[in-house]
């Protein structure tokens, strides 16, 4: 048996030494196309997640965009109907006044309405821009998630069950 075992290794050194140069080479050659083959899986993938990230950063700034226009358009709305819930008296109101009592009243009354209307301003449209925001990113959130699940299931482990179970019921109505 042992000599079998020696008379193998023999042959299999004849063999490699016969043929040392062609081996080399194609192993080279194996090892250099598997090094080749994982250098491009890895380019492949970053691109990948790179193109996933371009088209996240998309569809955040659009949404944005979104919600910024639909804030634009809210504001005449919101000024009017200050100006008509807030009464300020006018200059003309305040000078045509008789009394120096009824003139510091109405000056007291400009003075603390104009604060309250220019706070009130401020306030709502900074409450509807977050209201906006916070809608049109949970909706494209959603939408995101839908159609990352259309593309690849491979990203549904990084969706929760909660989010699962909302898109389920959305695609259901």
């Amino acid at each position: 048996m042992f000599s079998k075992l020696q008379y193998l290794g023999r042959g299999l050194r004849w063999f490699y030494y016969q043929r040392r140069t062609p081996i080399l080479v194609v192993s080279y050659l194996f090892g250099l196309g598997f090094l080749g083959l994982a250098s491009l899986k890895l380019f492949l993938s970053r691109l990948e997640t790179q193109k996933s990230q371009q088209r996240v950063n998309l569809f955040y700034d659009n949404a944005q965009n979104t919600s910024d226009k639909t804030v634009e358009s809210f504001i005449p709305n919101l000024l009017s109907k200050l100006q008509n819930l807030i009464e300020i008296p006018t200059p003309e109101q305040i000078k045509l006044a008789s009394g120096k009592e009824t003139k510091l009243a109405l000056w007291d009354t400009l003075k603390v309405n104009s604060f309250t209307r220019v706070f009130c301003a401020i306030y709502s449209v900074t409450l509807v821009e977050i209201f906006l925001r916070l809608q049109v990113n949970l909706l494209g959130r959603y939408l995101h998630y839908e159609s990352v699940r259309g593309l690849d299931i491979r990203f549904s482990k990084y969706i929760s069950p909660d989010t699962q179970k909302i898109t389920f019921h959305t695609r259901i109505i």
